[in-house]
């Protein structure tokens, strides 16, 4: 527990420091998966998010994925998200993971590249046109800890694939610690900072996160 209070403590004290720019929020995530065999599994993510000082619901959405596992340090994955807006707006997003985390004992180092393309309907030229292709690039480290608690720590970058903008617009900064219930459940808790940049008015999102993940 002292380990969740630290890590709270800290991210809260960060920011604050620019609090009067920025806004503050928290999302809430449940998700279900299913390990088919030693190489194929599935996970259904369902998650809400607030904004406005924790104040209003900003958008939820539905997440399904496929990952295929060549080699148990390697990850290859695709997504399908359908996302609802607050003021009724739709949003389809489809990515596709490749993933690395090598086994290093206690402390891993990983690694996430994400090709992600986002649009509001499935026509032909919404899909292939959109202005929301990003590749992510994603770089952190996991450990181990005791009493079944688990650590890591990431950083999360959005270049813009559009030939209007070809530019680096956002870093995502993440901390979390993880709290294994049992051989089938976890919880979570995180926090995270979302900071854009190379945009005329960049902001920042302070946002605290807690997920439940089961095993079926």
């Amino acid at each position: 527990m002292r380990w969740i209070g630290l890590i709270l403590g800290c991210c809260f004290l960060l920011g604050n420091v620019h609090a009067q720019n920025s806004d503050a929020g928290a999302w809430f995530s449940a998700s279900l998966s299913h390990k088919w065999n030693k190489k194929w599994s599935s996970e259904l993510e369902s998650q809400i998010r607030l904004d406005q000082n924790i104040s209003h619901v900003n958008r939820g959405f539905e997440e399904f994925s496929l990952e295929y596992r060549p080699v148990n340090a390697l990850r290859i994955s695709g997504h399908y998200r359908a996302t609802w807006v607050n003021e009724g707006n739709f949003r389809s997003r489809t990515f596709f993971d490749l993933a690395y985390k090598p086994n290093f004992g206690k402390i891993s180092p990983f690694f996430r590249m994400r090709y992600q393309n986002q649009f509001s309907d499935f026509n032909r030229e919404t899909v292939l046109n959109s202005n929301n292709k990003f590749i992510r690039n994603k770089f952190g480290l996991a450990w181990d800890l005791p009493k079944k608690f688990s650590a890591s720590a990431s950083i999360d970058t959005w270049y813009n694939l559009t030939s209007a903008s070809r530019q680096m617009e956002n870093f995502r900064y993440f901390l979390g610690i993880e709290k294994e219930l049992n051989k089938k459940s976890a919880v979570e808790l995180g926090y995270q900072i979302d900071w854009e940049v190379n945009q005329r008015n960049p902001a920042r999102t302070y946002v605290v996160y807690l997920g439940w993940k089961h095993k079926i």
